[in-house]
């Protein structure tokens, strides 16, 4: 960004006295940002169901992502990490854009997805375990092997909590950095468990229930306070359940289905 001779007038315009407008850049910047996430997930994370793909798609796609990116290339510029994250996002695709402009899209477009491959590694760890899982790294008794996300082994083991999802016989064992990172939402616990175990229907309802209390978490609130409330819990173990919820009660799926 420094080298590039675009991104100087963009952030020296009013100083200089240049007046252009940089639309076309934003536009370049913009196209080049979403060429980047459909690259980084073909070619880390191609085999995605269609819901996990086009959630993922939004959201690294988001003004608060983008935002948070830029933000975190210099995190001592003050003047940037006061803007909003419209406009840190605006931001962003412009100074792509006038990379993109001066040096080409290699050296700019393999970076940015190197960047979004380790977003999703950190702060989506059921991702690649999905990911893991459909190459065939599951075992025969189709228990889900665990996996860790990048950045766990600088973790403290006072800060992993070890989460358990069940699905029939089937189970997804992941460990969350809770000093890191922010706990997943539900519809990122529903998406990415969906993919992994292969659940095609999208016709019946998906609730998620807590295994220890019986209760149903409907709610990012609820499930946040869960993850918080284990952080400080001997054993830091959040143990949940994938339930299809019926007209009498909430039906728990974790039966043998073979006839006595």
């Amino acid at each position: 960004i420094k080298k590039s001779k675009t991104c100087f007038e963009l952030t020296n315009s009013s100083s200089i006295g240049t007046v252009r407008s940089f639309d076309n850049i934003e536009s370049l910047g913009s196209t080049c940002i979403t060429s980047s996430i459909l690259l980084t997930l073909e070619r880390w994370f191609d085999d995605l169901s269609l819901d996990s793909s086009s959630y993922l798609k939004l959201k690294l796609n988001g003004d608060i992502m983008l935002s948070s990116i830029i933000k975190n290339l210099d995190k001592s510029s003050v003047e940037v990490n006061r803007l909003s994250d419209y406009v840190a996002s605006q931001l962003l695709k412009k100074l792509v854009g006038g990379c993109v402009k001066d040096f080409g899209f290699n050296g700019i477009l393999y970076p940015l997805c190197d960047i979004f491959h380790s977003v999703l590694l950190k702060d989506y760890p059921l991702i690649s375990k999905s990911k893991n899982t459909n190459n065939g790294q599951a075992d025969s008794h189709s228990h889900l092997q665990p996996i860790l996300a990048s950045t766990d082994s600088l973790q403290s083991s006072d800060s992993l909590i070890t989460v358990i999802i069940r699905f029939n016989s089937k189970e997804l064992k992941f460990i969350f950095p809770s000093n890191s990172c922010s706990p997943p939402t539900l519809l990122e616990l529903i998406t990415n468990s969906k993919s992994a175990f292969s659940i095609v229907n999208n016709n019946r309802v998906i609730k998620i229930r807590n295994k220890e209390t019986g209760a149903i978490i409907n709610s990012d609130f609820e499930l946040e306070r869960l993850f918080s409330l284990t952080r400080n819990k001997f054993g830091k173990l959040i143990e949940l359940e994938l339930i299809h919820p019926n007209v009498q009660d909430y039906l728990n799926l974790n039966y043998d289905s073979t006839p006595p």
